[in-house]
């Protein structure tokens, strides 16, 4: 999987939901399911008419230093981070690391 936001909707709000790395250096995993968690929360802000946009950093095995640089680059007006989704439970040093990473970016 490449590392990209993958963004929907036309909303004047820019919010991204990410699934921070599983590591600092970034190392892919495979998960057993989709990311249902972050799907509906979404889905439920593009719905009230926000653009959304979804890193999956987990899946695209991306550090904590590139995941904050993307986010960085896609301007968000707000990143929810999603360290607790179905099957793919992440510590909460992962969302802790991502948020120390892009205050330095």
């Amino acid at each position: 999987m490449s590392a990209a936001i993958r963004t929907a909707g036309k909303g004047d709000r820019k919010i991204l939901f990410l699934l921070p790395s599983a590591t600092n250096q970034g190392r892919p995993i495979s998960p057993s399911h989709h990311p249902i968690m972050t799907a509906t929360l979404a889905a439920t802000a593009m719905r009230e008419g926000a653009t959304v946009g979804v890193l999956d950093a987990v899946a695209a095995g991306v550090s904590t230093e590139r995941a904050a640089a993307l986010a960085l680059s896609w301007r968000p007006d707000l990143i929810v981070t999603v360290p607790f989704e179905y099957r793919r439970e992440l510590p909460i040093d992962s969302s802790i690391a991502f948020s120390n990473a892009y205050k330095r970016a």
